[in-house]
């Protein structure tokens, strides 16, 4: 599958400008992002709250407890809260603190309640803060099977070991089309030269045998 890999631009302004990019039609959202150690520390997080915007909203609730941790400690091995786990609400709605963290579940899939440009606006903000974490965007979903796109957009702050690439990968932005499912480069050409106006970095992989 085709795919066109950037470095992720240490710049949060660009970072930003990368999400701006996203086409106000694609169709929905997966991924998350959590608050870094430094707005903890300055007690700006109302901790274990958790915004979880779901395709199936009507039915999943929005605010939730959660056992969350900074970004910086995401991925370490860690013993997990027990039992149930309250969400901090009022410190969202009375005090103005923000989530420890956003949940997205195929967001904004067949709902014009909540848009794709609604979530680039909560998404824009909260990176804009420092959040961080890993997204993926899908274009469209073919013959209704939520796996099968047509293009992607990944964007993701952790470095990871690609089962496809031999190199382990830096904090990346990826760009990636499935002609079997009707994807085509061509539809992408507006993000690639956006991409390049913010001077993003393309990476070179070798594929693994």
């Amino acid at each position: 599958m085709p795919r066109l890999f950037y470095e992720m631009p240490e710049d949060i302004i660009d970072q930003i400008r990368v999400i701006e990019t996203i086409p106000s039609n694609w169709a929905g959202i997966y991924g998350s992002l959590n608050a870094p150690t430094e707005l903890y520390k300055k007690g700006r997080v109302a901790e274990n709250t958790r915004l979880h915007i779901s395709q199936f909203y009507d039915i999943h609730k929005t605010i939730i407890g959660a056992d969350d941790v900074p970004y910086e400690d995401a991925r370490q091995i860690r013993k997990k809260k027990e039992g149930c786990i309250k969400p901090n609400i009022n410190d969202i709605l009375l005090r103005g603190k923000l989530f420890s963290s956003i949940v997205l579940d195929n967001a904004a899939f067949k709902t014009e309640d909540i848009t794709i440009e609604d979530l680039k606006e909560i998404l824009v903000q909260y990176i804009g803060r420092g959040y961080k974490g890993s997204l993926i965007v899908c274009s469209g979903f073919y013959n209704n099977n939520e796996f099968d796109n047509p293009e992607r957009f990944y964007f993701d702050h952790f470095q990871s070991k690609s089962f496809f690439h031999k190199e382990i990968i830096p904090p990346h932005v990826v760009l990636e089309w499935n002609e079997g499912y009707g994807g085509k480069k061509e539809d992408l050409e507006t993000m690639i030269k956006s991409f390049e106006k913010i001077g993003l970095r393309e990476l070179q992989f070798v594929e693994e045998q």
